[in-house]
């Protein structure tokens, strides 16, 4: 079925980038925090590069692109690039232009003919290398500007914020607290997005979500991907900071309403089983029965899988809930660096045959 959206995923954006962002410049606006920056990487591993440069381009001066030099046997001054951009290596690489619609315009100038030739001064990129741009959306009111010829000459991709079940999936695969992952999918509604309200219709001093951000309203902080990321180094920290800092810095991170809601779902945590015990004794141990605590241990569950701890970490699940049981064979199979581990664990495997109808995603 074809999707009419014009806003594409993290993802899909991605691998759109790496497919054919060689031959066509592509310039990538979203809201603020929702992962534009961090999907750089993801291009870089889709094309099999080892060189990834960023090029803050907010932070640039004109100077900051090269340097002139002498070259005495021509009778002429060249310019060499500046080291950040990868270049002189003379490899194939990805290269991000962050933050390009907020540089200088003289900056902006001088980067033009790297985002759309590939080239900076008289030195070339490799072919097969990538250059895309980022920047916020012109309606996100952070000083974006974006000038028409840049427009003819780019193609513009706009990209959504994750859903929850998207940026768990990511999460998950890169160390985020399962208390968050669990807060998040409770809590879906805060990875709304603005657009998705009219503006004019609600009043600025009471928003229609408290947790995102809204242009209209004062910059203080509010829930995204990266501010959830920092929460999660502060949840990670509860037991040795205790409840009044953790509270502190998780509404300087996330904003208070958000952070009041997280610190009371993850209290709940104090009545889950140590882990090395569930592991030690999966048939004998206490099961939690509030469901916000079963929603924070299959996140557990899915970062303590290894080789080494799934079967019985799939026994003490089976004691589980069976549409908790369906949330964690699921997503244990979709983590990359779950899955081959999961298919070869028997008690898995004979989970899965049992319950094939509980697992619809998994194919």
């Amino acid at each position: 079925m074809i999707n009419f959206s014009t806003k594409l995923s993290l993802q899909e954006t991605a691998e759109a980038i790496a497919d054919f962002g060689h031959k066509v410049p592509m310039f990538v606006c979203g809201e603020p925090g929702i992962g534009k920056s961090a999907m750089g990487r993801e291009v870089a591993r889709l094309r099999g590069h080892e060189i990834f440069s960023v090029i803050d381009c907010a932070t640039l001066e004109l100077g900051d692109t090269g340097t002139p030099y002498q070259n005495r046997d021509e009778g002429c001054t060249e310019f060499l690039p500046n080291a950040r951009f990868g270049i002189h290596k003379g490899k194939d690489l990805t290269m991000m232009l962050d933050e390009f619609t907020k540089s200088m315009r003289p900056v902006m100038n001088m980067l033009m003919p790297v985002f759309n030739d590939k080239r900076l001064y008289d030195k070339y990129l490799t072919p097969e290398s990538v250059v895309f741009a980022t920047g916020n959306l012109t309606t996100d009111g952070v000083n974006d500007a974006m000038p028409p010829h840049f427009v003819s000459r780019t193609d513009i991709i706009y990209t959504r914020k994750p859903t929850a079940e998207e940026w768990v999936q990511w999460g998950a695969e890169n160390g985020i607290s399962p208390s968050v992952l669990a807060w998040a999918l409770a809590y879906p509604h805060a990875f709304q997005s603005y657009t998705d309200f009219e503006a004019g219709t609600f009043d600025p001093k009471a928003p229609p979500n408290p947790y995102i951000f809204f242009p209209q309203l004062p910059k203080n902080s509010f829930v995204c991907p990266r501010s959830l990321e920092r929460a999660s180094y502060v949840v990670d920290a509860r037991e040795r900071r205790g409840d009044s800092v953790t509270f502190s810095c998780l509404a300087g991170a996330i904003g208070r309403s958000a952070a009041g809601d997280m610190q009371a779902y993850i209290t709940v945590i104090d009545e889950l089983e140590d882990w090395d015990k569930i592991i030690a004794m999966p048939d004998k141990v206490r099961v939690p029965e509030n469901p916000i605590a079963v929603n924070v241990q299959i996140q557990q569950a899915m970062m303590k899988s290894t080789k080494e701890t799934l079967s019985p970490i799939v026994k003490y699940i089976k004691r589980l809930p069976r549409e908790s049981q369906a949330v964690f064979g699921t997503s244990l199979y979709k983590l990359k660096d779950k899955r081959d581990i999961a298919i070869r664990n028997r008690e898995f495997a004979e989970w899965a045959v049992q319950n094939h109808w509980m697992l619809p995603d998994v194919k």
